[in-house]
């Protein structure tokens, strides 16, 4: 099983319909991040509320707005030193790679979390 970090499993556990398992370990890891992606069974509409209600819920501060921009959900969260910037993609038959694999399983969008551990993370 594969897990984010810590001090998000709680959260992750607690999104409905969102796998609590990353399905991108590897590529997070090559590119020395903190984060996963995380395949959904909801609509990305709900997902994105229902992700974004789990994080606040665990003391997460969203600067700015949750926005829709293109079709993508986006938010950046802080919390206590760190950073946290998510997205909820939209999964359809035209979708490639992972994804392509995730909408035949029965996923409708799929997670992104990142986490950033700086001094300062995103204002």
């Amino acid at each position: 099983m594969n897990r984010t970090q810590p001090s998000l499993d709680a959260s992750i556990a607690r999104m409905s319909n969102v796998s609590p398992d990353t399905r991108c370990a590897e590529a997070y890891q090559e590119m020395k991040l903190l984060g996963g992606c995380y395949p959904a069974t909801s609509d990305p509409d709900v997902t994105a509320r229902v992700v974004v209600s789990a994080l606040e819920e665990d003391g997460w501060k969203r600067r700015g707005t949750l926005r829709k921009d293109f079709g993508i959900w986006s938010a950046t969260l802080v919390r206590e030193g760190e950073g946290l910037a998510f997205s909820v993609d939209v999964l359809t038959s035209r979708s490639k790679g992972l994804s392509q694999e995730l909408f035949r399983e029965g996923c409708q969008s799929l997670v992104n979390l990142t986490l950033n551990r700086e001094e300062n993370p995103a204002k």
